[in-house]
């Protein structure tokens, strides 16, 4: 009879654990897409009151109508102020300078949108609504120290205005409640602000992490079930002592779960500064082309190695107790003495710039002795993947649908490793969208001709592949010919 009236009440417990779990997802609010607007930057232009009435409102009509880029007049003042003020594109007043006033650069803009890969906004997207959402983050900015107002023109969806040297830290602060930002070029080079190819002050010679890496085990969050692999036949990280690197993080075929989410390969730069008491350094890696969505920070870990440099461990740093906290031990497969070669490819195929409708592209391909790792995809701001700034490959997806993301790094994105057989005899091992047993497919060979041709001019390498397609590679680092 107790053991019935335990379970009874246990039963009960639960159905009220679950209702209020049920509750609860439905007063969750919904994530929310934003995009940068426009590309080029805002200016806020206040009124003054030796301005005529007259002149003021012919330039804001001409301003409103103009097809060059965004503007909204503001009635009732703007920021404490309470002058009349416009926000226009900052390409606008290059043609239409205002009559007088005060002009303010350096605004952004952050413009809600309508998720595409779900229903939940869809039908129901109200002024009101967006209001209130705007609302909601504009006050979640606050607190992460990033001023911002909610602007609204006729018939629009709704914006937040805030300075552009703070939009690194309101894309981080969004992005970590699960919120998602789109942006492009302009916007891209600044969340996070690229890690520059000449080592920081600071900065320690990074040699310990230069070679060729295994992923051994990777946590994530902390504290769950990790992620175990046999040495030297999990995920590879090869990296230069110039500080460029590649990963190739390609499924296997009997792992469990949607593959195509897994698809994590990466490259980019790296910097590591010195030691702590704790022999811990502090690495940061900045992704300049990856499998995952950006965001908008870099990946900052603790790094600690054993005496003999043939194994190291990295935790996220600052540590975060959610579900970005990460752990990863990683061994060593190469001797230390090994030659390098680094390539970064050019965004186009021709000197010339961008074709029509060409998007710019990133890459990196490290040979580092008889290894080699490419990784090819869009650059930061471009297309869906390299565009959008949110906390996974799942959300990406959530936000802009997954036909049109799926597609698009099935037909921009690549990755290779493999092994050099011999100079000019290339043997790929693993490959993104592929699946390659045994010993691997031949990648390249320059005798038979397989897989195009390879050539090195000056400082660059030019690959003229099979299907007709020019890739161009800067020489980063040279220290043999493979």
């Amino acid at each position: 009879a107790a053991a019935a009236v335990a379970a009874a009440a246990a039963a009960a417990g639960g159905s009220a654990a679950a209702g209020q779990s049920q509750q609860s997802q439905l007063q969750e609010p919904p994530k929310l897409l934003l995009e940068v607007e426009p590309e080029s930057g805002l200016a806020v232009v206040r009124l003054k009151d030796c301005c005529s009435g007259g002149d003021w409102l012919a330039w804001l009509g001409r301003v409103l109508q103009s097809p060059a880029g965004p503007a909204w007049s503001l009635a009732g003042g703007h920021l404490g102020s309470s002058a009349c003020c416009a926000v226009v594109a900052e390409s606008l007043l290059k043609g239409l300078p205002p009559p007088c006033g005060e002009v303010d650069q350096g605004w952004t803009a952050l413009k809600l949108q309508v998720p595409k890969g779900s229903s939940a906004l869809q039908g129901g997207f109200s002024i009101g609504g967006c209001l209130e959402s705007l609302t909601e983050l504009s006050t979640v900015l606050q607190e992460a120290t990033v001023s911002a107002r909610v602007l609204f023109a006729h018939r629009s969806s709704g914006r937040l205005l805030l300075r552009v040297d703070r939009l690194p830290a309101a894309v981080s602060a969004l992005v970590r409640l699960g919120h998602a930002v789109g942006f492009g070029p302009f916007a891209a080079a600044q969340c996070p602000p690229p890690l520059s190819s000449e080592p920081p002050e600071g900065a320690a010679p990074a040699s310990r992490h230069v070679g060729i890496w295994s992923l051994l085990r990777r946590e994530q969050p902390l504290g769950s079930q990790p992620e175990e692999h046999v040495e030297g036949e999990g995920p590879l990280r090869l990296q230069c002592p110039c500080g460029l690197y590649a990963e190739i993080r390609i499924p296997s075929p009997s792992s469990l779960g949607d593959p195509f989410l897994q698809h994590a390969s990466c490259g980019g730069h790296h910097h590591a500064f010195a030691p702590g008491l704790d022999g811990r350094a502090l690495s940061i890696r900045d992704r300049l082309v990856s499998f995952q969505p950006p965001c908008g920070e870099h990946t900052q870990r603790n790094a600690k190695f054993d005496a003999e440099q043939l194994y190291w461990v990295e935790v996220t740093h600052p540590l975060r107790p959610d579900a970005e906290g990460c752990m990863e031990a990683w061994a060593r497969l190469n001797e230390k003495d090994v030659s390098y070669v680094a390539l970064e490819l050019y965004p186009y195929s021709s000197d010339e710039g961008a074709a029509k409708g060409e998007l710019r592209r990133a890459g990196y391909w490290i040979f580092a002795g008889s290894v080699f790792a490419r990784v090819m995809g869009l650059a930061p701001g471009q297309g869906l993947v390299a565009g959008t700034c949110c906390r996974s490959f799942v959300d990406l997806e959530h936000f802009r649908g997954a036909v049109a993301a799926r597609e698009e790094i099935r037909r921009y994105y690549d990755a290779v490793q493999g092994v050099v057989d011999a100079p000019g005899q290339l043997r790929a091992t693993k490959r993104a969208w592929e699946e390659i047993s045994g010993k691997g497919t031949t990648f390249y060979d320059a005798i038979a001709g397989v897989g195009g041709t390879i050539r090195k001019e000056g400082n660059m390498v030019i690959h003229l592949r099979p299907d007709g397609r020019r890739d161009r590679w800067r020489i980063m680092e040279w220290g043999f010919d493979p």
